[in-house]
């Protein structure tokens, strides 16, 4: 198992501008959920 997690890590990109969106997407989501209620 240590293997091929160890394999899988090293086929992962970090691809740190799409996080940055993510992560803005996210703030925004969660912002509109506290506005408007968790059923958006």
């Amino acid at each position: 198992i240590v293997n091929e997690i160890a394999e899988y890590k090293d086929k992962i990109e970090l691809d740190t501008q799409r996080l940055k969106e993510v992560e803005g997407r996210l703030n925004l989501i969660n912002s509109l959920k506290s506005k408007y209620g968790s059923t958006i």
